[in-house]
């Protein structure tokens, strides 16, 4: 038998490494959101109660969740060596996510073929998300790729709702608000929603936004993912009691979906 819900805290390889010995073969779906090597060290805003903070003291307010700085060669093998070890932990009828965006989904798409094989790529699924910013230089930058292998012959997906994608609602939206033009959805007749869904829910470009600083579920974590994408994501290839693994597991949202 295996004990479900555990979490490790250390150097993932290590972790992986130490894994092998009761897990190999065992695990059904594997989802990691690595560094995406964009040269930026994530630092998450920290509070003390009770005292007042001086201008001097500014940085004790800030504390670095991970560094996500590394020469290009040596952030490939740092992946290739993780993903290796991966591969050994995969069960028979495994699938995994692997959550990236444009800094290095080409290599990684790569590295990916070379270690399982082209034939078990099943899909690149498009995160889209709404962003306030504009850049004038070039497109702006406002979607994640995930890469999608598996083993299984059978890979299916249960279709995403209409409603559960909508990154706004109404009653949450001032009628004075800019970004009421977002709603163009929730103003359709119900038969042109029908009819929209029926278009939609096989496409592989998803919208879904950041998590709001308001949300419930919102845990300060400068990196953090909405629980709606890792819902689907396991929705769409588990069963229950498969086994589901995250070993970068940052805001733990993986954790807290499965």
């Amino acid at each position: 038998s295996i004990d479900f819900n555990k979490i490790f805290w250390g150097d993932n390889f290590q972790v992986l490494s130490h894994l092998l010995k009761e897990y190999r073969g065992k695990i059904n779906l594997i989802y990691i959101d690595p560094p995406f090597d964009s040269k930026a060290d994530y630092i998450k805003k920290i509070s003390f109660k009770g005292k007042k903070i001086q201008w001097q003291e500014k940085s004790l307010l800030e504390e670095t969740q991970y560094s996500d700085i590394r020469w290009k060669d040596e952030y490939l093998q740092f992946m290739y060596e993780r993903i290796l070890l991966l591969k050994e932990l995969l069960s028979e009828n495994w699938t995994l996510f692997l959550h990236c965006d444009w800094h290095k989904v080409h290599h990684l798409r790569c590295i990916m073929d070379e270690i399982f094989g082209e034939d078990s790529f099943v899909n690149e699924i498009v995160r889209h998300y709404f962003m306030w910013w504009k850049t004038k230089n070039w497109w702006a930058k406002k979607h994640d790729n995930i890469l999608i292998y598996s083993k299984s012959s059978d890979f299916t997906i249960i279709p995403w709702e209409i409603e559960r994608i909508l990154p706004y609602k109404p009653n949450l939206i001032d009628e004075n608000s800019t970004i009421k033009k977002f709603q163009w959805v929730e103003e359709t007749t119900k038969e042109q929603r029908d009819f929209y869904t029926s278009l939609v829910k096989q496409d592989d470009v998803r919208d879904i936004s950041w998590v709001f600083n308001m949300a419930w579920e919102y845990t300060w974590y400068p990196t953090q993912k909405p629980e709606l994408l890792l819902e689907k994501i396991l929705e769409s290839s588990t069963k229950k009691w498969d086994l589901v693994m995250d070993c970068f597991m940052w805001s733990g949202t993986t954790c807290a979906v499965a």
